[in-house]
């Protein structure tokens, strides 16, 4: 059995119970968080299909599970939203094996973003300097995943590539140290 499989038992899911889940598959393996607003989206591109009842008491099962984490998968692939409501489409008709193995297999894979250009998997977030904002509200970085538990953060208002050159010199710097 998978072990993706293991939550179809904890279906059906609320709303924040469903991201919860899925934050937990991708936290494991060093993927970014799954927000909240990104589930609305995939349901109105759908990618996922609307929960069931109202808005109030909406439930989500096994296969809106399957169906997000899926379509991480092949968005880190390369694959635009049209062609990933295609592939995902055999989950909603019941079709669940095909979609494990890729997912499973993603999960394992041991750099979080092989294949992938830097720039698709940039997460914001926002950090206070005062050499740099001083609103106090913060600057927005890019967060940028390097293994399951380091990442490099880039100020937004920098040049990307001029920081990686001068960060690959500081890490060999550092390796030599230890």
């Amino acid at each position: 059995m998978s072990a993706l499989a293991a939550y179809r038992k904890l279906a059906p899911f609320t709303a924040d119970e469903l991201v919860e889940a899925i934050n937990k598959v991708l936290a494991v393996r060093g993927k970014p968080d799954f927000a909240k607003r990104t589930l609305r989206f995939y349901i109105a591109q759908r990618v996922a299909s609307p929960p069931l009842g109202s808005a109030k008491f909406a439930r989500y099962g096994y296969e809106h599970f399957l169906c997000i984490l899926a379509a991480r998968a092949l968005r880190d692939q390369g694959m635009k939203i049209d062609r990933i409501v295609v592939e995902v489409d055999e989950i909603k008709r019941g079709r669940t094996d095909r979609m494990e193995k890729m997912v499973e297999e993603w999960l394992a894979q041991e750099r979080p973003f092989a294949g992938t250009s830097y720039v698709k998997e940039v997460v914001a977030a926002y950090t206070t300097d005062p050499g740099r904002d001083s609103s106090g509200i913060g600057v927005a970085v890019q967060r940028i995943p390097l293994t399951k538990n380091c990442f490099l953060e880039i100020f937004s208002d920098s040049d990307p590539k001029k920081e990686l050159t001068q960060a690959a010199k500081e890490l060999e710097k550092l390796l030599n140290s230890l």
